[in-house]
């Protein structure tokens, strides 16, 4: 989910909050693992790995430089806060995945500037060539391993969507819902309204909040680095393309 960034002052994360529709997937802060630590180790401070000595509670590097696990655990938690996250489940069911437009409607007519921010969306995910892609449907039909675009009602007043994740037997997240008390808000900007659909179809293939701390870190994109730009954080404003953590985040998934 993503929600309305209606003014300036809205840019802080206090005027902001981005769910998902509950999916089957349980998501814990990450813990990292030995491996995780002695490569924070190596790029933070420069050891080579095989200088790195692994105990019980702590790692000794060089001979005599003693680090506690504990404190590698909160720095690492700490710098991977608004790294990439995803969810137990990707999308393996299928490498062509189909968006329908169909019900992006009111009343029983067609929203056109919603559905050019699915279309928009769609091209701007696929441009990233990776080993899955989207295709726009536009038929009022349920299409095998898809995700239904419509607008709906949400629990959250402050929500402009929310999507599914993938479930666990690889199919992507099946629904993204436009608030049907937001869509029509002037001050969301065409630019906003495609962010808000990259986001959400992010969620849809794995991705989880990029500065929400939860879900599975993945490990080998940016390092530990931060990405506070990332289309997946959840206040977000108009779309400024991706990122490059977002692009080596997408290539370490598909």
């Amino acid at each position: 989910m993503i929600v309305a960034i209606l003014a300036t002052m809205c840019m802080f994360a206090s005027c902001n909050r981005d769910e998902v529709v509950p999916a089957p997937v349980e998501e814990a802060f990450v813990e990292f693992s030995d491996k995780d630590m002695i490569n924070y180790l190596s790029k933070k401070f420069g050891f080579s790995e095989t200088d790195i000595q692994n105990f019980d509670s702590i790692f000794v590097a060089e001979g005599d430089i003693v680090f506690f696990k504990s404190d590698i655990q909160s720095a690492l938690s700490q710098s991977a806060l608004k790294a990439h996250y995803r969810t137990t489940y990707q999308v393996t069911a299928t490498t062509s995945i189909p968006v329908n437009i169909y019900n992006i409607r009111v009343s029983g007519l067609m929203v056109l500037s919603w559905r050019q921010a699915v279309e928009q969306a769609v091209k701007n995910w696929n441009s990233l060539s990776g080993g899955i892609s989207f295709y726009i449907v536009d038929a009022p039909a349920t299409y095998l391993n898809g995700i239904d675009v419509s607008i709906g009602s949400l629990s959250d007043p402050n929500a402009v969507a929310w999507a599914a994740f993938p479930t666990s037997n690889g199919k992507p997240g099946s629904q993204v819902i436009i608030s049907s008390s937001k869509w029509s808000d002037s001050s969301i900007t065409s630019s906003m309204k495609q962010m808000a659909m990259v986001h959400e179809l992010g969620h849809t293939i794995g991705f989880a909040h990029t500065d929400g701390g939860s879900g599975t870190y993945i490990p080998t994109t940016c390092g530990t680095g931060t990405d506070p730009n990332s289309v997946m954080r959840s206040t977000m404003t108009s779309w400024t393309g991706f990122t490059n953590c977002d692009k080596q985040a997408f290539s370490f998934l598909y």
